[in-house]
């Protein structure tokens, strides 16, 4: 698996919506990545992104 690239067919047409939409999509991207990384301290920085808002 790999990062996820916003495209522009991914859009609802509904701004408020989108927006959250590039958001969810960039905290999986986010936690994707700290998944891989082999970081000793992931579960504190998964921890931290899981608790964002959209």
């Amino acid at each position: 698996m790999s990062k996820i690239q916003w495209q522009d067919n991914f859009n609802i047409g509904i701004d408020e919506i989108d927006l959250q939409h590039k958001k969810l999509l960039q905290i999986f991207n986010e936690l994707y990545a700290l998944s891989t990384d082999g970081s000793q301290n992931y579960r504190v920085l998964i921890g931290k992104t899981l608790k964002k808002t959209v």
